[in-house]
């Protein structure tokens, strides 16, 4: 069977209340003209065509449900090339290609430096909560406005913008210059943490989630696909 790699991405305006964004043909609802909650999520590596191809798999209250009470847009693209980590995060946060918003690649050369940096590195900052290789992190080199900075500005900051990713660049990406917090995993402390960037200690929410220890209780379960492996008949044989 085959697996795809999901990295999880949420970026969001923060209420007690959530307003419907999209709207489905089938309703004469319409949405309101400022919601009260926007939560964008991003899954790397899925293609659009994974949809039909394993739409036989999905939860009724999952995609299924988002395709079928939401909008869908059938042709958006950006046009560039080169696909690794952050560079599609910060083309789809920001809304403009690589040659405008600075992130060429998951990591470039500096040749007046000799050295290699990558596309979130940023030396003035160090790890919250966390090991310090996976924490001096910022969005330093994203070169233009994401819309989560433009919602802030719109209003004189008073929205309030966090992102959460299994890695950092997606979340810094999506998180841009103005987010109140950016949290990511890192994988030596099995804790989720951040970066001076945003802030100079974890929030108590935080640190009592980590101090669950749920990657230690979930690396004890046995994990197995959900549906009899022989009904997996989309994908080729993977051995992963």
């Amino acid at each position: 069977m085959s697996y795809i790699k999901f990295t999880f991405l949420a970026s969001f305006s923060i209420s007690l209340i959530c307003s419907p964004i999209g709207f489905s043909q089938e309703t004469k609802t319409i949405p309101p003209e400022k919601p009260k909650l926007v939560v964008g999520i991003v899954v790397s590596q899925m293609r659009f065509d994974y949809i039909q191809r394993f739409w036989d798999k999905y939860d009724e209250n999952g995609i299924k449900l988002l395709m079928n009470r939401g909008t869908t847009c059938l042709n958006a693209g950006f046009n560039y090339l080169f696909s690794q980590q952050g560079v599609g995060h910060a083309s789809i946060s920001t809304g403009t290609t690589p040659s405008d918003h600075g992130i060429i690649g998951q990591e470039w050369y500096l040749y007046l430096q000799d050295k290699i940096e990558q596309s979130i590195e940023d030396q003035q900052q160090r790890a919250v909560g966390g090991d310090v290789d996976n924490g001096r992190y910022g969005p330093r080199n994203l070169m233009c406005t994401t819309f989560s900075d433009e919602l802030r500005l719109s209003n004189n900051f008073r929205s309030k913008v966090f992102s959460i990713s299994m890695d950092p660049a997606p979340g810094i990406f999506a998180a841009g210059h103005t987010a109140n917090a950016s949290y990511w995993f890192d994988n030596r402390t099995g804790n989720w943490i951040t970066s001076t960037y945003y802030t100079d200690s974890l929030p108590k929410w935080v640190d009592e989630f980590n101090a669950k220890r749920f990657p230690d209780i979930y690396l004890k379960e046995v994990w197995s696909p959900l549906l009899p492996v022989e009904s997996y008949i989309e994908s080729l044989p993977d051995n992963n």
